[in-house]
């Protein structure tokens, strides 16, 4: 019965472990402010971004490229690169989006961390009708 026991125990643990990595995830929101530092025409531009999240792992000084792809249809498509850093680490990738009819601006991206954030992924989405007032949500979860 001790035997039984014991082992049922040791499953018990070695099926918790398991799934304790089954979602990792965490969901964040914020805002994001920024300001033009160049430009190149009306299709390449940088920015400056200060990123304010509930998580201060995503929260920092960006810098955050942006391309017109075709600006010749509406939505216009728009791509480029984002990087942030802290005191943590830092996130860079790629990213991409409309601007709508109406202006405003909708972007998805996949930043992976560096640093203290080495193994993880923002999955993050921007939604905007200004540089001056953009809503940020995504999750933080393991690289896959």
């Amino acid at each position: 019965m001790r035997r039984t026991f014991t082992m049922l125990i040791a499953l018990a643990l070695a099926i918790g472990a398991c799934g304790s990595g089954a979602d990792d995830s965490v969901t964040v929101s914020g805002t994001e402010v920024c300001l033009a530092v160049a430009a190149q025409g009306d299709e390449r531009a940088r920015y400056e971004c200060v990123d304010t999240l509930d998580d201060e792992r995503v929260s920092g000084n960006a810098i955050v490229t942006v391309t017109m792809i075709d600006s010749s249809a509406t939505p216009v498509a728009e791509a480029g690169e984002f990087s942030l850093e802290n005191d943590g680490g830092s996130w860079s990738g790629d990213w991409s989006g409309v601007i709508e009819e109406d202006g405003r601006r909708v972007a998805e991206g996949i930043m992976l961390g560096s640093g203290a954030y080495e193994g993880l992924q923002f999955r993050g989405r921007w939604v905007s009708m200004s540089t001056a007032d953009i809503e940020v949500s995504g999750t933080i979860e393991p690289a896959r």
